[in-house]
């Protein structure tokens, strides 16, 4: 496959609670594309009263964002890792959904101690058998591994708008 530069835009804020908020807005194929989204959703309800939540990325194809493990810290302490039930189902015990543009964005989330929804990208993929290896690879690492429901292998249509009447 020839290089094709994708260009993400997500949305994230920080609630009262100390609560993120991450949102997926969608992948574009040009910057300006992805500009004129941010510009349009600013005025949007939840959009508007967090402005400064937007972030414009170019995303790079089958390289991970987030390519290590990862531990909840408590001040400068690790909280150990939680039990993991064993037999659990998880995203590569079901069919993932055909994408026409050919890309998948991988996400983790969990929810912590506190209540809050944690998301990480892991990457966005020109295969599915790589979004399927980029998932095998982490649940082998600290905080993935004891939490392997919390993979997400979605497809990706370009130029598709979520929340496009806010939140």
């Amino acid at each position: 496959m020839s290089k094709r530069t994708v260009w993400s835009v997500y949305h994230e804020f920080e609630d009262s609670s100390f609560c993120e908020h991450f949102k997926v807005i969608g992948f574009f194929t040009t910057r300006e594309e992805a500009r004129t989204i941010v510009r349009n959703l600013r005025t949007k309800p939840g959009f508007v009263d967090h402005q400064k939540g937007f972030s414009i990325g170019r995303s790079t194809l089958n390289g991970g964002s987030w390519e290590e493990g990862f531990h909840t810290m408590l001040g400068d302490a690790a909280m150990p890792e939680p039990e993991t039930p064993p037999g659990l189902s998880m995203v590569l015990d079901f069919v993932i959904e055909h994408s026409n543009d050919g890309l998948w964005h991988v996400l983790h989330s969990y929810l912590d101690q506190w209540d809050c929804i944690e998301t990480k990208t892991i990457g966005l993929y020109s295969d599915l058998d790589l979004a399927k290896n980029a998932v095998k690879d982490r649940l082998k690492q600290p905080g993935f591994k004891s939490r392997p429901t919390g993979f997400q292998i979605n497809p990706i249509t370009l130029g598709r708008v979520a929340y496009e009447n806010g939140f």
